[in-house]
């Protein structure tokens, strides 16, 4: 999905992060500075169950999102 950005998106138009393995986001500012996050189901269902209820919400929680993309390409590709 990174090389689709590179692609057909102009080179600074929209700033975009992975949250996945090593490269979850880890706090609001790292957020705020993307347009857009990619991710999959199964990261976002990691980050849901490893929530500390008494620490509050998860990061990819705690925000409110306008649209949710989920990259599952690679799954659909491999089944």
């Amino acid at each position: 999905m990174d090389a689709d950005f590179d692609r057909h998106v102009m080179q600074g138009g929209i700033l975009f992060r992975r949250h996945h393995g090593k490269n979850r986001l880890t706090d609001l500012e790292e957020l705020d500075a993307v347009n857009v996050v990619l991710t999959t189901y199964h990261t976002l269902s990691a980050d849901w169950k490893s929530q500390n209820p008494d620490a509050g919400s998860h990061l990819m929680f705690a925000v409110r999102w306008k649209r949710i993309i989920l990259d599952e390409g690679k799954l659909t590709k491999a089944a």
